[in-house]
């Protein structure tokens, strides 16, 4: 069965269950679930397996029409003026005031907003000039490993790929540029974590 990859991750999400649970439960080698994301589909036999584990019809969910944008969607704001690797982030202080320089309609997205990536270090995946519609994450103990997240420290403002560590009191942060080394996070250094739900590519 074809796959929408953001939307069976955001499916995951909304279940708050890992790719690595995924693949416990349904009792497959590690890392299957990536390979099914990144071929964009589920073979059929592991559809019962997957609608008793996620307890939904996988099938009809991939099948839905979305809703009339016009209706139902949110316009999401987009900060075109903020820095993401700047000090400082107005964007996630609640005291601050700040003008969104557009807004967005994202059907079937629950973005908080939508920020401009600077950089080449997510190339080429993720391209300097690039927005990501984000979403902030409650409870950043609940983390799902090889996604990609805007993670907030007092040191770091970055868009990484957040991968498992041998120590679980940690976190790598993988750059998909591999120019860029991988940086070792204590887990207690972040501050606030924000999940990328799509990637809106640059015009060329």
């Amino acid at each position: 069965m074809n796959i929408d990859t953001h939307k069976f991750k955001k499916l995951l999400l909304e279940k708050r269950i890992s790719q690595k649970e995924l693949e416990e439960i349904l009792g497959l080698p590690r890392t299957r679930v990536s390979v099914w994301l990144n071929r964009k589909s589920i073979p059929n036999k592991y559809i019962d397996e997957i609608n008793r584990a996620l307890n939904m019809d996988i099938v009809r969910y991939f099948n839905e029409v979305p809703k009339s944008t016009k209706d139902n969607a949110a316009l999401i704001p987009y900060f075109g003026e903020v820095d993401i690797t700047s000090s400082e982030l107005p964007f996630w202080n609640k005291n601050v005031v700040l003008e969104p320089t557009a807004s967005y309609v994202l059907p079937d997205t629950l973005a908080d907003f939508i920020l401009p990536v600077i950089g080449n270090s997510m190339s080429p995946n993720i391209e300097g000039g690039d927005k990501i519609a984000i979403k902030e994450v409650k409870d950043t103990s609940v983390i799902f490993y090889g996604c990609v997240y805007v993670i907030i420290t007092e040191d770091y403002r970055l868009v990484k790929v957040v991968r498992r560590h041998q120590d679980e009191s940690k976190v790598i942060l993988h750059s998909y540029n591999n120019a860029y080394d991988d940086i070792d996070l204590p887990k207690n250094k972040i501050i606030k974590m924000f999940a990328v739900q799509e990637v809106l590519k640059k015009m060329l």
